[in-house]
């Protein structure tokens, strides 16, 4: 039986900039830095670490840099990521220190929580949810 999720991984083309970013947007810190040897020799990653949770930033020596800049949500694969929050409004500044693209205000659904969509620097989509519960 799975006791739960232990991290994401997401592949980047500036590993630097991607940890300035997620430390900066969510209060993750790094847990360790390491590199993927059994994938290259230059192949790098850092686990950054979060409250219950891990997102794991992985740099590769030969990267594949045609993804589009603008990746449709309803693309295959993973679509995003979601970071919840007490405050709406310290998530989406966080994430703004950092340069996410916001694709609207955040926006209550009757929940009682609210949510905002954004794009990372490398056109990842992030979910921030703000539950004052959290």
């Amino acid at each position: 039986m799975i006791k739960g999720i232990h991290h994401a991984a997401l592949s980047v083309l500036d590993l630097e900039r991607a940890v300035r970013y997620f430390t900066t947007g969510t209060g993750f810190v790094i847990e360790r830095r390491w590199r993927l040897a059994a994938l290259g020799d230059e192949d790098s990653a850092v686990l950054l670490r979060g409250p219950n949770g891990f997102v794991e930033l992985q740099r590769h020596s030969s990267p594949d840099s045609r993804v589009p800049a603008d990746r449709p949500v309803c693309a295959a694969g993973i679509t995003h990521l979601c970071f919840q929050h007490q405050s709406m409004d310290e998530l989406v500044a966080g994430f703004s220190r950092g340069g996410a693209t916001l694709h609207a205000e955040p926006v209550a659904l009757g929940t009682g929580y609210l949510y905002c969509y954004i794009r990372d620097a490398e056109t990842n989509v992030l979910e921030l949810e703000g539950n004052p519960v959290a």
